[in-house]
């Protein structure tokens, strides 16, 4: 997530889909954007846009994960995850093209190639006191 505010997405997905809008209501002859085919267009295009912010992202994340000196790797972990969820929902044919995300076996193989470029880990970050009050902080509300 820290690379979408790098790259500053939120703004730049703003702009994309008011454009991308405004282009397919002007093709379809409906400039308010009220048509149903435009907003399928307007989505089936946009996925591919933030498909491509996802991967940039992902890079972000392997590059602050070495300099960091933690395994690039780490974030694989999560992805598999995703991996066992998506098995119930299936990722296939015309929802696929529409997804917002790469194929998540997609993503674990270009970290998996970016992080091959990265120095080893060393050691943890956080020490074990740490890590618990780094948990601490994050089950707080619950």
């Amino acid at each position: 997530e820290i690379g979408h505010v790098i790259h500053r997405d939120s703004m730049r997905a703003l702009i994309h889909d008011s454009a991308l809008s405004i282009l397919i209501g002007v093709i379809i002859g409906d400039v308010t954007g009220g048509g149903m085919i435009g907003g399928l267009g307007k989505m089936a295009l946009g996925s591919a846009y933030s498909r491509e912010n996802e991967r940039d992202a992902d890079k972000v994340s392997v590059d602050l994960m070495g300099q960091a000196g933690a395994d690039p790797r780490a974030i694989n972990i999560f992805f598999r995850r995703l991996t066992e969820m998506e098995k119930g929902g299936g990722s296939g044919g015309l929802l696929a093209a529409l997804n917002s995300h790469p194929i998540t076996g997609e993503r674990i193989a270009a970290v998996e190639a970016m992080s091959e470029k990265s120095p080893p880990p060393r050691a943890p970050i956080l020490n074990a006191a740490e890590w618990s009050a780094l948990k601490s902080i994050c089950n707080e509300g619950q």
